[in-house]
């Protein structure tokens, strides 16, 4: 790629010129010539800008596709000169909003991706500014929990997460900083006494939960968190949430006596006959057994064995009712009423989908081609589907899960259908009709996106 010529290899007529850029085995040869010490830096700039630049006159689609591309040559390529207005265009789309709506959510995953594997130094930088400045709560734990993730140990990150755990009076909020924290505090010393107080003193069992679980990720080997939930199970000894305490105990300090003890008691002592006592009874009786198998030996005789049993098998195995669909029933479907029920042709879907079935017979393709014209029609009535004469209501999220169904059984003659059928409905007016129409949308195309040249995607676009 020494010769790179942009004029000839990024044209301005895309009904003519299948952009290389964008084609699958493109990529690692593009960030190798980024890489590469011969290439003048001239030449790179002159490229990162028409990445960023360029207009895919389709819906932006492809227009992303390009700026993730630039983004990831930053980290091949850091003294770029647009790299700060880069990067912070993806903290954009990963955080903020725009207009009249939130960035899809493909747009933002696709943003966040791109954060990990572009230029570390200046993302590290630009989330300390955002942590800094941003009005929004929300903002503030996405993006504080995302820095710890890409820089271990993140103090600012931490802080930020412990002063929303201090704010925060919604339970529900409380709870999912929690599982922030426990993702990225883990052997910060604040972080530990933050969440051993809020342990200490919240008076609700839920959220007391949450902050034990968050302990046992957070406080490995730490004494000040081995002896607080010591203390908490010597304090509540004998409620359940004490299992909850001695599981967190065990995995920051194996084999801990206290947390044996814990297990112990609550065998001994709990005797009421319910299923939600068995089931408690089966994981405190399972734990024990890895951990020290020769304790229920000495509680056999305290336990009567169709209990005992019935409560290890409990804990073992997972039940779950399962089918198979094979391909005559599947075609005795296709070719019969399913055209005439609401949810026979989602179900039928969902076999193929679950059960692998090669989708070449005939009835299977009718039956695909069947469900597809239905599904798509979900997207293109305001408030409700016509089923065979009758209304069939739906609400918001069946679109979202319509667009999953869709995925996983579009063939290659489907996507320039779909973009033709349902491009109409990204704009605003739509968005404010039903944002979850909208999402399922840009993630049936984005889809498209993904899987046709451009070129193709392109004529679909404006055909």
């Amino acid at each position: 790629m020494n010769d790179w010529n942009f004029s000839n290899r990024l044209l301005n007529n895309p009904e003519q010129s299948n952009y290389c850029i964008f084609a699958p085995d493109s990529k690692a040869e593009i960030l190798y010539w980024f890489s590469r010490d011969d290439i003048p830096k001239q030449q790179k700039e002159a490229f990162i800008r028409v990445l960023v630049n360029f207009d895919d006159g389709c819906g932006g689609f492809y227009r992303y596709r390009a700026y993730f591309l630039a983004a990831e040559a930053l980290h091949y390529f850091p003294e770029c000169s647009l790299g700060d207005a880069i990067v912070e265009q993806l903290l954009n789309w990963s955080y903020l909003y725009f207009g009249w709506q939130l960035f899809p959510q493909l747009l933002v995953e696709a943003a966040r991706k791109t954060l990990e594997v572009t230029d570390k130094k200046r993302v590290i930088k630009a989330f300390e500014l955002l942590l800094r400045h941003t009005p929004s709560r929300l903002t503030l734990q996405s993006a504080a929990t995302k820095l710890g993730e890409l820089d271990a140990g993140n103090k600012m990150a931490i802080a930020a997460l412990i002063l929303l755990l201090d704010v925060t009076q919604d339970n529900c909020r409380r709870s999912t900083i929690c599982r922030s924290i426990a993702k990225i505090g883990v052997g910060n010393q604040a972080a530990i006494s933050t969440v051993i107080n809020f342990m200490e003193t919240t008076e609700d069992k839920n959220l007391c939960s949450k902050a034990i679980e968050t302990l046992g990720k957070i406080g490995c080997g730490n004494q000040t968190a081995i002896l607080a939930l010591e203390r908490f199970l010597q304090i509540n000894r004998g409620d359940r949430i004490c299992l909850d305490a001695a599981k967190a105990l065990l995995l920051i300090d194996a084999g801990n006596e206290v947390a044996k003890d814990a297990l112990v008691f609550i065998l001994e002592n709990s005797a009421s006959e319910t299923t939600d006592t068995f089931y408690l009874l089966g994981e405190v009786a399972a734990l024990l057994l890895i951990i020290q198998p020769e304790i229920i030996a000495t509680l056999e005789n305290q336990l009567r064995i169709d209990r005992y049993t019935y409560l290890i098998r409990g804990f073992v195995y997972n039940w779950s009712d399962s089918y198979v669909v094979n391909m005559q029933s599947l075609d005795e479907i296709a070719s019969s009423h399913c055209e005439y029920e609401p949810y026979a042709s989602m179900v039928c879907v969902e076999a193929l989908i679950d059960n692998k079935i090669a989708m070449k017979s005939l009835a299977v393709k009718s039956l695909l081609e069947k469900v597809f014209i239905r599904e798509i029609s979900f997207f293109q009535f305001e408030e409700k589907a016509t089923e065979n004469g009758q209304h069939f209501h739906y609400d918001d999220s069946f679109l979202l899960n319509s667009a999953d169904r869709l995925k996983q059984i579009l063939q290659q003659e489907h996507f320039p259908r779909i973009i033709t059928a349902l491009k109409e409905y990204l704009g605003e007016q739509s968005y404010k009709s039903s944002s979850y129409r909208y999402d399922g949308v840009y993630k049936l195309i984005w889809h498209c996106a993904e899987n046709m040249s451009y070129q193709d995607f392109f004529k679909a676009w404006h055909g």
